[in-house]
């Protein structure tokens, strides 16, 4: 291979790179464990072991790392009466950042171990079928992480019970796991029950809205001293719709709005014929997605995609809906190639070939959904995968739009997420067609140029619904208490019966009808 070809693999894988999310390491805890003896002369009996029986994780993530509670029972088996367990290892995953251990107990009292690196060390004595149970909980932390759009695995040994709680701080949110191993329950996601061959997931984690300012200049230029003498600029609504709340939206142009629902601008006669657009947003994950216009063009089947779709569905005998079904066989089966980047593939081409980038995969997508007769449409806009906060410009996406249950929710098939909400990594610039639409007559240049910088994370939304109704219920019950202490003093104190009155006068008790007394308003 020549250095020039082998710079331009390089180029190319490094391109791939920064398409494609990342995919994090597999977060196994190695463990190990040691036999000791109570007597030199003992002999070793076959298959010792020291098995887990029960493993309860209680994880909740934020933007910096996450916080876990972990209980493991262990069980001492096939030991001779001379040989007993003394330790048990944990080695916590090793990547960048930092661990920090809270608190360790050993059968529920202050536990004896050492932390050598990432390893825990714990130290006991366990003899034949005797049981031990082992917490240790710790807070890791990694200001390098991306919150925008993030990846976690959680996996468990097989042939143990297990019981894993995933919940997130205000700002962060969880779409849920990748293999639907997890099942919501309020605001968390549970896993409950044994565990034959193992448990292995991801979960997707994201901020709940980034903060966004995009700038979009479109312009003729005359290039000789013939002015332009006519231009017409169409532009798309870009960020209005999806998940995005629009904060600014402000349009500079040197033409004449003929129709403003069009975003059409006409120039005559003029040197330069421009249309700006500056936009200020926040894309918010669990924001509803609005309806795209009915007009918009939607996806069409073929013969191919027909026949393909019932045996996508026939082989794939999981229990997701069939919309998932094809949108994981479209990611297992489609090879990411970013030499089709540009490349315009009839569907039939492309299910021929199964290659491309993100657009041939919506386009596959969006005709097998066709095929099952759901509706959906293609989106476009940037998908942030994390390599660079501040770079996000370089990273076109495109996904889709589907009709699932009367209701329209985005998914990616080249992602491969299919909870019926985004990461807020993704950001929605226009659906179907994201480029401007424009003619023009006379000698002219035409320049178009589109940035879109990442200003931040914005806590002001609270987009959990379920806080929310949690929040209104127990605002009710506490005014409803206040309120039912406030009637009982009213009634007891302020609110006496006439005939009390007169007993209180009728005596010789001398008693003071003053105006202080709360009596006194009864005497006449």
């Amino acid at each position: 291979m020549s250095i020039k070809n082998l710079i331009s693999f390089l180029s190319i894988i490094n391109i791939i790179k920064t398409t494609l999310p990342p995919i994090p390491e597999i977060r196994k805890e190695i463990i190990s464990s040691s036999l000791d003896f109570q007597n030199y002369y003992s002999f070793i009996s076959n298959g010792a072991k020291l098995e887990r029986i029960k493993t309860t994780l209680k994880i909740k993530y934020n933007p910096e790392g996450e916080e876990r509670e972990n209980s493991i029972i262990l069980q001492a088996k096939n030991l001779s009466p001379y040989q007993f367990f003394s330790s048990y290892n944990i080695t916590l995953p090793q990547k960048e950042g930092n661990y920090e251990i809270k608190a360790v107990s050993i059968n529920l009292k202050e536990g004896n171990y050492q932390k050598i690196g990432n390893t825990l060390a714990f130290s006991f004595k366990l003899n034949n079928n005797e049981k031990i149970e082992i917490n240790y909980s710790y807070k890791y932390t990694n200001n390098k992480l991306h919150k925008l759009y993030r990846l976690e695995n959680i996996n468990l040994p097989p042939g143990n019970e297990g019981y894993i709680k995933i919940s997130t701080s205000d700002e962060f949110y969880c779409l849920g796991s990748m293999n639907n191993t997890f099942k919501k329950s309020g605001d968390n996601y549970i896993f409950d029950g044994k565990v034959e061959n193992g448990l292995n997931d991801y979960i997707h984690l994201s901020y709940k809205a980034g903060k966004w300012k995009s700038k979009i200049k479109t312009s003729f230029i005359k290039s000789s001293e013939q002015k332009i003498v006519y231009a017409k600029i169409i532009a798309p609504k870009y960020y209005k719709g999806g998940n995005n709340n629009i904060n600014k939206y402000n349009i500079k142009h040197n033409g004449k709005l003929t129709e403003k629902e069009k975003n059409e601008f006409l120039y005559e006669n003029i040197d330069e014929a421009y249309f700006e657009l500056e936009t200020e947003f926040s894309n918010i994950v669990t924001k509803k997605w609005e309806n795209p216009m009915e007009k918009n063009p939607k996806s069409t089947s073929t013969k191919l995609t027909d026949t393909k779709v019932k045996e996508i569905i026939k082989e794939d005998k999981s229990s997701d809906p069939e919309y998932i079904k094809i949108g994981k066989w479209v990611k297992k089966n489609m090879k990411y190639d970013i030499n089709y980047l540009g490349k315009k593939m009839s569907i039939d081409e492309i299910l021929t070939s199964l290659r491309g980038v993100c657009e041939h995969y919506t386009l596959l997508y969006n005709a097998l959904l066709n095929s099952i007769n759901i509706e959906s449409i293609y989106v476009s806009g940037f998908g942030f995968n994390g390599e660079n906060e501040f770079n996000i410009e370089k990273n076109r996406h495109a996904w889709t739009m589907a009709k699932i249950n009367n209701k329209w929710i985005p998914l990616d098939s080249t992602w491969n997420l299919f909870y019926g909400e985004l990461p807020s990594s993704h950001v929605v610039q226009a659906f179907n067609d994201s480029s401007t639409q424009y003619s023009y007559s006379g000698n002219g240049k035409y320049f178009s140029n589109t940035t879109l910088d990442f200003l931040g994370f914005d806590s002001n939304y609270n987009t959990n619904t379920s806080h929310w109704f949690r929040n209104l219920i127990i605002s009710i019950f506490v005014l409803a208490v206040i309120a039912s202490i406030a009637y009982f003093v009213f009634w007891k104190f302020c609110k006496a019966k006439e005939s009390d009155v007169d007993n209180y006068y009728n005596t010789n008790n001398n008693y003071d009808f003053s105006a202080g007394n709360p009596f006194n308003k009864f005497r006449n």
